[in-house]
C-alpha cells in the first residue's frame, strides 16, 4: 500500500514504466532460419544473474522473432510457466550478452526490459522479493500447470524510489548476495571435508599420538572385518549387540494439539539433523502412547520408512514424542552415544542401508534387519576423540549457516 512507503517513493504498475514481451520462440534449429543462442527456462531459474560465457544452446528463429525477442543488457527475464505455483515469476537479470551469435529469450519465459527510470538490477532484485513473489502465487492461473498473463504482468505492483536509490539498493543487495555465495561455497567446503573425516577416522580411527593410521605403512595395524579393513584394536559384531534399548511407536496416530510434547515423524529428519517440528501432542497423550519407552537426549533417531535409513542425534532442548517410521537407538555403556550418531550417519551416507531395505510402493527396513548390521567399535577413549572433531566440524558448518 502507498502509506507503507517511504514519502519520495512511487507505486505503479510495472506497465506503466517497463516494456514486457512473452516469447514463444523453440528449440528447435531450422536450417532456413539464422542460427541464435537461446535462453532458455532452466537458464533463467537456476541463476540469477546471465552473462556473455554463460552456456546458452544454439538453436533458430526467424527474423520477426529475433526482430521481437533479441535480448539487452538489462533486460530482466522471468519465468512465465510452470507445474507449480512456487517456480513462475522467477527472475534473472541480463549482464553481458554472447559475442558468437544473437541471444534470443526462449518459450515459456517472458522479457521485462525496464524503462529510463528503473535499475534493471533494482527492477530484478524487486522481483524476487516475496512481495510481488505472493502475487505471483495468488494471481496465476491454470491447475495442473500455472502461468501468469499479460494483465497479470502488467499489473506487477512496483515500488520505486528515485534511480540513484535505486542504484545504491541494488548495489548493497548485490554485497550481500556475493557474501552468502563466497559463505555458501565455505560451507560446501567445510562439507566435503566433514564427509573426508567420516571416511578416514571410521576406518582408520586415531592411533595413541593422535594421528590418523595409515592402513599403506602400517598394514600390520590392521584387519580383515565384514566392514573392510580397520584398526586390529576394534571389535566388530552386530549392531544388535551396542544397543541397550530401542524406543519406537505403535498404534493408531494420536491427536494432535497447537502445543504440547513436539512430535519428530520421519519428515522431520534429513541432513543428519531433526528439522523444525510442525506437530505436537497433549502431554497426557504422551504418556498414555508412550509405552514402548521415551526417547532422551542424544539418542540415535533412525527413519525406518519414507523416507528410509535418515539419522540424526535427538536434542536436548524439550521433550519429543515419535511417531511410527521413527525409532530411537540407545547404546550400551561400552558405546559413547555421540559415536553410535557419527556410524549410523556414514552407514547411511555411504548407502549400507540399500540392501536390507524391502517393498517397492513404500521401501522400508525392518528393525531385526537394522540391529543384524555390522558395527565396529574403538576404545572409549577413541570413541572420544572420533566424536570430538566430527563434533567440532559439524559446529563450524553450523556456524556458516547461521551467517546465511
Amino acid at each position: 500500500m502507498q502509506t507503507d512507503l517511504p514519502k519520495d517513493w512511487s507505486s505503479e504498475h510495472l506497465g506503466d514504466s517497463c516494456d514486457h514481451r512473452t516469447s514463444n520462440v523453440d528449440k528447435k534449429t531450422k536450417p532456413s532460419e539464422p542460427a541464435v543462442r537461446l535462453c532458455n527456462y532452466t537458464d533463467v531459474y537456476r541463476e540469477d544473474r546471465l552473462g556473455a560465457h554463460h552456456p546458452y544452446m544454439v538453436a533458430s528463429a526467424t527474423y520477426a522473432e529475433m526482430a521481437r525477442f533479441r535480448l539487452q543488457v538489462g533486460d530482466v527475464i522471468i519465468t512465465k510457466d510452470s507445474e507449480t505455483p512456487d517456480d513462475i515469476g522467477v527472475p534473472s537479470l541480463i549482464t553481458a550478452l554472447p559475442s558468437d551469435l544473437p541471444l534470443v529469450c526462449g518459450y515459456h519465459l517472458t522479457v521485462i526490459r525496464p524503462g529510463a527510470g528503473v535499475v534493471p538490477a533494482f527492477l530484478a532484485k524487486q522481483i524476487g522479493h516475496a512481495r510481488i513473489q505472493s502475487y505471483f502465487a495468488v494471481t496465476a492461473t491454470g491447475t495442473t500447470r500455472y502461468g501468469l498473463s499479460n494483465r497479470t504482468i502488467n499489473e506487477v505492483p512496483l515500488w520505486l524510489p528515485c534511480r540513484p536509490e535505486q542504484g545504491r539498493i541494488a548495489e548493497i543487495l548485490d554485497t550481500i548476495d556475493e557474501a552468502i555465495s563466497k559463505t555458501e561455497q565455505v560451507i560446501h567446503k567445510l562439507q566435503q571435508m566433514k564427509q573426508g573425516l567420516l571416511h578416514d577416522l571410521l576406518t582408520r580411527g586415531i592411533d595413541e599420538n593422535g594421528e590418523l593410521r595409515a592402513p599403506e605403512r602400517h598394514p600390520e595395524q590392521f584387519k580383515p572385518s565384514p566392514l573392510g579393513r580397520i584398526p586390529k584394536g576394534w571389535e566388530v559384531g552386530p549392531l544388535s549387540e551396542r544397543i541397550a534399548f530401542i524406543t519406537d511407536y505403535r498404534g493408531m496416530t494420536p491427536p494432535y494439539t497447537l502445543d504440547g510434547v513436539a512430535v519428530i515423524s520421519a519428515e522431520n529428519v534429513g541432513g543428519g539433523v531433526v528439522k523444525s517440528t510442525t506437530k505436537w501432542v497433549s502431554a497426557e497423550t504422551y504418556r498414555r502412547t508412550t509405552t514402548r519407552g521415551f526417547p532422551e537426549a542424544g539418542d540415535t533417531i533412525f527413519t525406518t520408512e519414507a523416507p528410509v535409513a535418515e539419522v540424526a542425534r535427538l536434542p536436548g532442548d524439550e521433550t519429543y514424542r515419535l511417531t511410527r517410521r521413527v525409532i530411537a537407538l540407545r547404546p550400551k555403556m561400552s558405546v559413547r552415544k555421540d559415536f553410535l550418531y557419527w556410524s549410523m550417519f556414514r552407514l547411511s551416507e555411504i548407502g549400507a542401508w540399500n540392501g536390507r531395505i524391502q517393498g517397492s510402493t513404500v521401501p522400508r527396513i525392518l528393525k531385526p534387519d537394522i540391529l543384524a548390521c555390522p558395527f565396529s567399535v574403538p576404545s572409549l577413549v577413541e570413541q572420544t576423540t572420533i566424536s570430538s572433531i566430527l563434533d567440532t566440524q559439524q559446529a563450524r558448518i553450523c556456524q556458516e549457516e547461521e551467517v546465511v
